[in-house]
């Protein structure tokens, strides 16, 4: 007896240690594991191409303007022409009602689909769809915004076949610059005659030209390549500057805000290149912006402060004052600046992006939660659920995310990252081959949307996470060296060194 309690016993202590390093592998490899987060950068707004050629401040007359639609809804009667929609529909967007505006412009389209084209004004009828598809663009948010310029682009071709004119001419501009098709952009704007060719016209040709160098600086952000490049010099502002040389008065104090708006957007890129470096490495120095770049940020904010205000859109002018709080790391004033702007109603989808980045910095998920059901509410958006999942996920709330996570997916059934979303919490409770299903699935997506370098490497780590619990380490290696060869990705490097080195030597 005493033989088989010795024998028990010692079998226990052999097999103990490898049951305990069995339980230990899985927890390093489940914190390897990165729930994806929706992209929230800040600076939206300020990202759309024409929101520095649209601060002027305009204060419609809402109550002259009700009355206005209320008259032109008792005219019109019971039956109202497709003109007579799509002027509607611009009152209720004067006014910023884009529910009614939108509910008009499609009134509109249907009404004129069902009068045919066979009519003597057929030019006017094309040039309406042309302005209605982009105002639809600008309006309907739920919608999908690319096809409506699209549209917008093929009306104005069609229209300026028929009868070229300057507006028509911007207008394509327009639509080819929301689009980032710079070249048709510029080709459009340089159509228009010389001696027509107001500030107005350089403010965009500046827009096409900074564009262009935007997205050239996005498509490889780099910390190390931007840390020591100041903003001033990485665009040309010619054409801004003859904007303002040939500008007076309150049109010149709008040219100069265009142009500071311009530096804070690369200020913001900069930001975003240091945060990603940060979460790579984090010896990064704090100091973000030179001085010469300081000196930007403080000479904005005094320049807002004494001619924005007066000359600017209400909304307009809380925003940009919140990006430079949020620029200084003022984050409480940043958010207070955006809900403000918010409460005017101008940028309501775009406002929301930039409190959730500044209520992110203060970590207060009561008022991200807050934003997000307010959002919801109004234009729901599968990333809206992707983000409240992994406020619960951070929570262990995991039948909570789960539950959020497919809440998206009913909205957008080809969202990548609620897919990997759903696969790390399968792998948390143990179900593999399920979690296995999940991050190929969001794997496989992901290569054809547009995004960072950062959030690909994070989700095929997630994949090779769940290939070692399922003891298929060939895999998991094959996918570890995918991700090490491409990014310097610290919990690949963990999951790489503990699973596949060992002393200096490769273990497959």
């Amino acid at each position: 007896m005493k033989n088989k309690i010795f024998i028990i016993i010692t079998s226990f202590f052999i097999t103990f240690p490898a049951l305990h390093s069995e339980n230990t592998d899985k927890e390093f490899i489940l914190s390897a594991m990165t729930y994806p987060e929706a992209e929230i950068l800040t600076g939206s707004l300020l990202n759309y191409p024409f929101f520095a050629l649209d601060l002027q401040k305009r204060k419609p007359d809402y109550d002259m303007i009700k009355k206005m639609i209320k008259r032109k809804d008792k005219a019109i009667g019971e039956n109202p022409g497709a003109e007579d929609l799509y002027n509607l529909g611009n009152l209720y967007k004067e006014i910023h009602d884009y529910k009614n505006a939108v509910k008009k412009y499609k009134l509109s389209l249907k009404a004129f689909d069902f009068a045919g084209t066979n009519n003597p004004g057929i030019y006017k009828e094309v040039v309406i769809k042309g302005y209605l598809y982009f105002y639809l663009a600008e309006t309907d948010y739920k919608s999908d915004r690319t096809g409506y310029l699209e549209k917008s682009s093929g009306f104005l071709k069609a229209a300026i076949e028929l009868k070229p004119g300057k507006d028509l001419w911007i207008k394509l501009g327009d639509c080819y610059l929301a689009l980032n098709r710079l070249n048709e952009a510029l080709y459009c704007y340089n159509h228009v005659p010389e001696e027509k060719k107001i500030y107005h016209i350089y403010t965009r040709l500046q827009s096409v030209s900074f564009q262009a160098d935007y997205l050239k600086l996005i498509e490889d952000l780099s910390w190390p390549k931007l840390r020591n490049l100041p903003v001033a010099h990485l665009t040309d502002f010619e054409n801004i500057e003859t904007a303002i040389n040939n500008s007076t008065g309150r049109d010149k104090i709008i040219m100069k805000v265009q142009q500071y708006v311009y530096l804070l957007r690369l200020l913001l890129l900069k930001n975003e290149a240091f945060r990603i470096e940060k979460s790579i490495a984090n010896n990064i120095s704090v100091n973000i912006f030179t001085d010469d770049e300081n000196v930007i940020l403080n000479d904005a904010e005094k320049y807002l402060k004494s001619e924005g205000e007066k000359n600017l859109r209400p909304a307009s002018y809380e925003y940009l004052m919140g990006i430079i709080c949020y620029l200084k790391s003022d984050y409480r004033k940043a958010f207070l600046f955006f809900e403000d702007s918010l409460k005017k109603n101008e940028y309501p989808e775009f406002i929301y992006k930039d409190l959730l980045s500044a209520s992110g910095k203060i970590n207060d998920d009561t008022v991200i939660k807050k934003i997000i059901n307010n959002k919801i509410s109004k234009y729901p958006d599968a990333s809206d659920y992707l983000i409240l999942g992994s406020i619960e996920f951070k929570k262990n709330n995991l039948k909570n995310a789960e539950m959020l996570c497919n809440q998206a997916l009913k909205i957008n059934y080809n969202y990548p990252e609620a897919f990997s979303g759903l696969g790390i919490i399968y792998a948390r409770e143990g179900n593999y081959f399920a979690a296995d299903e999940m991050v190929k699935k969001g794997n496989y997506l992901l290569r054809d949307k547009q995004s960072g370098k950062m959030l690909k490497s994070q989700m095929i780590v997630n994949e090779a996470a769940v290939a070692l619990l399922k003891n298929e380490k060939e895999r998991a290696y094959i996918l570890l060296r995918l991700v090490l060869t491409a990014d310097n990705n610290e919990k690949a490097g963990k999951l790489y060194n503990r699973f596949f080195k060992q002393n200096g030597n490769v273990q497959n």
